[in-house]
This record gives C-alpha cells, sequence and structure tokens, in this order.
C-alpha cells in the first residue's frame, strides 16, 4: 500500500463547538494541513459533527503528536487515503481519544456495486 495522504477528523459534540473551533484554528496555522469545513450535524460515515485535517505522509507523525497533546477532550478520527474507503475507514483506522461507531454502508455499497460490474 503506497498511502500519500491521510485524513484526521475531529469530532465533536454540540457542546463542545467552541472547543473544537479553537483547535482547528490553531491546527489551520500549520502550512502543511489542509483544513476542511467544520460539520455541526453527522455526514458521510461521521456519526456526530467534525471537521477533516488532510495531511501528507510527510507531516503524519508531527501532526498525530500535536493532537496526541493538544486535543483536550476532543476524539480524533485517522485514517490513510489508500483508494478503498471500506478499509480506510475500518480496517486502517486510529483513534486519539474516544472512538465512534460510524456508519460505513455507503461504502460497503459501493463495494457491491464495484464487484458486480
Amino acid at each position: 500500500m503506497n498511502v500519500q495522504r491521510f485524513h484526521f477528523h475531529v469530532y465533536y459534540e454540540k457542546e463542545q463547538r467552541k472547543e473544537a473551533n479553537a483547535l482547528i484554528d490553531k491546527v489551520s496555522r500549520f502550512d502543511y494541513v489542509a483544513v476542511g469545513r467544520m460539520h455541526d450535524k453527522a455526514l458521510g460515515p461521521h456519526p456526530v459533527g467534525s471537521c477533516q485535517l488532510t495531511v501528507d505522509r510527510n507531516h503524519f507523525l508531527e501532526l498525530t503528536l500535536w493532537l496526541m497533546q493538544n486535543r483536550g477532550s476532543l476524539s480524533i478520527f485517522v485514517h490513510p487515503l489508500s483508494g478503498d474507503d471500506l478499509i480506510d475507514h475500518t480496517d486502517y483506522v486510529m483513534w486519539l481519544g474516544d472512538s465512534y461507531q460510524l456508519n460505513t454502508s455507503m461504502f460497503r455499497n459501493d463495494s457491491i456495486k464495484a464487484s458486480s460490474s
């Protein structure tokens, strides 16, 4: 597997929005991190509010260590971008903080469609 990039999804509940916003503000100062929009509701496989951070593999360790020390009470879901969304969101995951149950049914449907084509 030749992974070049990773996603870090900062998860937050409604009452953690201010904390998440402060963390995202700090992370956005790192020029090697692409910061996505904050979504206050479940979106895609993510069961709560989240903000996606994208980093290349050369900065993966640096961002991981920084988030381990600075995430506060927030949980962060980490996965590679291998080209297989289902495996990326199930087998190749890492959590900083508490884990959540993801809704991967959308990826399973894509896998079924691809294998029947």
